[in-house]
């Protein structure tokens, strides 16, 4: 069985910096969640990377405002991100392939992975709706190459007779002989 890192480079499918939405939002360790959410209104994002010293150390989510924050009635100027954020933080590096991006996020249950580069320095974030993308992008070429890659469908056993014919057209799902489309017409 052949490894990854046994596949040429060029043949291990799509790479997560070929999607990944870059320059992430990120927020130091020791602001408050009040802060963290405004940045996220700003940026239009639903999670910021928390770092200390630039170091990327956890991740604070909308899902971590309501349940850690708004559902225990405490006042978001007074709770840190630290506090809140997932930890320890799980990351991809840019070259890995979709494919096992999505199993990371499959096995650790996450809907977001922050994307380093070789240095560990964050350069981007994917999420479950950049994979979608892919996934449905590839799903419609699939679907284009199957209909122009269709072996010959002219030779076999006609849906109406049961005749093997040379002929057969498909008419309403079914493979059809010429004798029977002819019939059918009268």
């Amino acid at each position: 069985m052949r490894t990854n890192t046994e596949i040429p480079d060029n043949r291990r499918g799509i790479r997560l910096n070929d999607i990944m939405q870059p320059n992430p939002t990120t927020i130091s360790m020791g602001s408050t969640t009040d802060k963290a959410a405004a940045l996220m209104c700003r940026n239009e994002v639903g999670s910021c990377i928390v770092t200390q010293k630039g170091i990327p150390k956890g991740i604070v989510t909308e899902q971590d405002f309501n349940c850690k924050v708004m559902a225990k009635n405490l006042l978001p100027g007074s709770v840190r991100v630290e506090d809140v954020m997932s930890s320890p933080l799980i990351t991809v590096s840019e070259d890995m392939p979709v494919s096992e991006a999505a199993k990371k996020m499959i096995a650790h249950k996450v809907r977001r992975l922050p994307v380093t580069n070789a240095e560990g320095t964050v350069t981007g974030i994917v999420t479950v709706r950049d994979l979608l993308g892919v996934t449905n992008e590839i799903n419609e070429i699939m679907s284009e190459l199957l209909v122009i890659n269709r072996p010959d469908d002219r030779f076999g056993m006609c849906a109406v007779c049961g005749a093997m014919a040379a002929d057969l057209m498909p008419i309403d799902g079914n493979l059809v002989c010429q004798n029977c489309r002819e019939q059918e017409r009268i």
